[in-house]
């Protein structure tokens, strides 16, 4: 199974590794702005302009690392889930509805709740994806995303690239 490094698995995990990618940019940044400054001073490179560029890129590689571990642990967790066959042929094949004993998670129904405040709300229902809920609103069943600062209907191929 090939995995990229920056495949979201996890909102938390793929913030993370933004970070820690951000955290190397920085120094290598506030490196070179060191180096340009403080060269013809110091007359050569000195420990304390190698530190500016390395101390920023370690702590960006540990954070990126912790990135990784999060994902790690959620496919770990995802792979422990069973999974559901679904024949309703309006349904999208990779966003299949867990098993009806797993709980939407409270947050996320006040979430959705609120979103649709002005429609008529049918079941809920979690999907393979942590983050997108399968929701019943007026007749039709819509995916909707909530990793975001607010949800986010998806269309069933948006749905299906993000299972």
């Amino acid at each position: 199974m090939e995995r990229k490094l920056f495949d979201r698995t996890n909102l938390m995990g793929f913030i993370l590794k933004v970070a820690g990618v951000i955290v190397i940019s920085w120094g290598v940044i506030h490196g070179v702005a060191f180096l340009g400054e403080y060269a013809m001073e110091f007359g050569s490179i000195s420990i304390i302009a190698l530190t500016t560029f390395f101390t920023p890129t370690l702590i960006g590689l540990l954070i990126i690392g912790f990135g990784e571990v999060i994902d790690l642990l959620q496919e770990l967790a995802d792979k422990g889930k069973p999974k559901v066959e679904n024949n309703n042929a309006s349904e999208v094949p990779g966003a299949q509805v867990t098993p009806i004993d797993k709980k939407v998670p409270f947050y996320a129904e006040t979430e959705i709740k609120d979103f649709y405040k002005e429609k008529k709300i049918g079941a809920i229902h979690t999907t393979n994806k942590s983050d997108i809920f399968s929701v019943e609103v007026d007749g039709k069943t819509e995916y909707i995303e909530l990793s975001g600062f607010k949800p986010k209907v998806l269309t069933k191929e948006e749905a299906e690239k993000l299972n």
